[in-house]
């Protein structure tokens, strides 16, 4: 737990009210993240960007670094 704990402080901060939104290449693997930040680390606000970036990239005006 505490490994995790680190990971995602260096991540995404020690806020657990800070709005958070999750991704990843199909939207599978973030859905395990989400848990671990809201269920075994107490953030609050934990969102799924479930089209993750597949869905991103398919729109040609969304930018992409």
């Amino acid at each position: 737990r505490e490994e995790l704990a680190a990971l995602a402080e260096k991540a995404v901060g020690n806020d657990p009210g800070k709005e958070i939104i999750v991704y990843c290449d199909t939207g599978k693997t973030c859905t395990g993240w989400a848990f671990i930040l809201t269920e075994m680390l107490g953030y609050r606000d934990v969102k799924v960007y479930d089209g993750s970036f597949m869905e991103w990239a398919a729109d040609a005006g969304a930018p992409v670094e």
